[in-house]
């Protein structure tokens, strides 16, 4: 056994002893081994020992938080009480009182204050004024102006001059003939005219329909002049134009036949404007009771007569001399053709394009019309039926024929 073994047990017995061993009370009694007051008494008391305290963490610093913005109070806003107001009372509308009046009966012959007219077979016959039997409307306003001057856009009214013809003529050999066709306007085609070579040179040269000097008809047709067109003046006086080419081509035969040194010539007639021949010139369809012509002339003037004051109660607002009169080719035939006349104050406002009959060509631009339809009655603002006149105007036409007095009238009440 080493030396260290050694001390170790010694040290054990010694530890064990000293917890075996029986304390000896000095000074005491057998029953003062169970009195241990003064041992513990003289014990060494421990503080009672503490739980280790964790170490504590800083606490982080707090934001400062920003003050939240306070609103202001809203001022209450006293309002004055508002007065209703009552809507408008309308004054009801009193309709103007209607005044009929009276049917016109023009139950008076056609010549000038009643006196009878006859033929010179030397049979009697007397003429009356047309009556239409449908609803009289209201009168029609065509063009601007007076009443009885037509109206041509950008060149005034009225019948082309001497000097202005002359002019025309001398810048047509000039510049040609296209001087003249205003190209700012919208031709229109309107029908057809049959006539001679020397007709067609006259309005080629003009640029319009104008009608051969006096001296050009000594040179060119010295004896032969007959009255120009070749048709019979059963509508009054003017360029007469129809819608069938067919019989255009046998009035220029005609035509050329009374002519001798000039060939038949086809022309198409056409408006410089359309607007212009459409709304603002005057148009009507003559009945059949004033279609008609005499080489009489008494009869002549009395179918005349007739027709403008028919006109003028049909379109107050123009001059009979200034409207275009429509009307049948023949009136006795069913579906005849239809023909126009265009008056020479207005002749200006349109211009032709010829060919020659025996060339079988159509002219350019040249299309179809038909006088007599619906459509061109609407389209073409052809007026048919007597409008509707105050009293003292249907009085006077009663009375008078006077297209005179007529004009006055209109102008100063409508």
């Amino acid at each position: 056994m080493t030396s260290f073994a050694r001390i170790v047990v010694l040290a054990l017995v010694y530890f064990a002893i000293l917890t075996s061993a029986v304390p000896v009370i000095q000074n005491g009694t057998v029953t003062d081994i169970d009195n241990t007051s003064s041992v513990l008494a003289r014990a060494v008391r421990r503080p009672p020992s503490r739980a280790p305290s964790k170490p504590t963490r800083p606490s982080r610093p707090t934001r400062p938080t920003r003050p939240t913005p306070t609103r202001k109070p809203r001022p209450t806003v006293v309002r004055r009480p508002t007065t209703v107001r009552k809507p408008p009372v309308k004054t009801p509308i009193r309709r103007p009182p209607v005044h009929t009046t009276k049917p016109v009966h023009t139950t008076k012959p056609v010549a000038g204050h009643g006196t009878k007219t006859t033929k010179p077979g030397g049979t009697k016959t007397t003429s009356h004024l047309a009556t239409s039997t449908a609803k009289a409307s209201s009168c029609p306003l065509i063009g601007k102006g007076t009443p009885g001057k037509g109206t041509t856009p950008g060149k005034g009214t009225g019948k082309p001059t001497k000097p202005r013809e002359l002019i025309e003529f001398a810048r047509s050999l000039i510049f040609g003939r296209d001087v003249f066709l205003e190209k700012r306007y919208q031709e229109m085609f309107v029908g057809w005219h049959g006539t001679n070579s020397a007709t067609w040179r006259v309005w080629e040269g003009a640029g319009y329909l104008r009608k051969p000097w006096s001296i050009w008809d000594i040179i060119t047709q010295a004896g032969t002049r007959t009255g120009g067109s070749g048709a019979d003046q059963e509508l009054g006086e003017g360029v007469y134009v129809t819608d069938e080419p067919t019989v255009a081509t046998g009035f220029a035969t005609t035509n050329a036949m009374r002519n001798p040194g000039t060939q038949a010539v086809l022309c198409a007639i056409f408006a410089r404007d359309m607007t212009t021949f459409q709304a603002n010139t005057g148009k009507v369809w003559l009945p059949n009771n004033l279609i008609g012509d005499s080489s009489n002339a008494g009869l002549h003037a009395q179918y005349e007569h007739a027709r403008q004051s028919w006109i003028s109660r049909v379109i107050p607002s123009v001059a009979a001399t200034s409207v275009i009169r429509f009307a049948p080719l023949d009136h006795r035939r069913h579906g005849s053709p239809g023909q126009m006349v265009i008056p020479s104050s207005l002749t200006d406002r349109f211009f032709a394009r010829c060919t020659a009959v025996n060339s079988g060509m159509y002219p350019h631009g040249a299309g179809h019309v038909n006088y007599q339809s619906q459509r061109g009655h609407s389209y073409w603002y052809i007026y048919e039926t007597p409008c509707r006149l105050p009293a003292s105007l249907a009085t006077i036409l009663e009375k008078s024929y006077s297209i005179r007095a007529l004009k006055y009238h209109i102008q100063k009440e409508l």
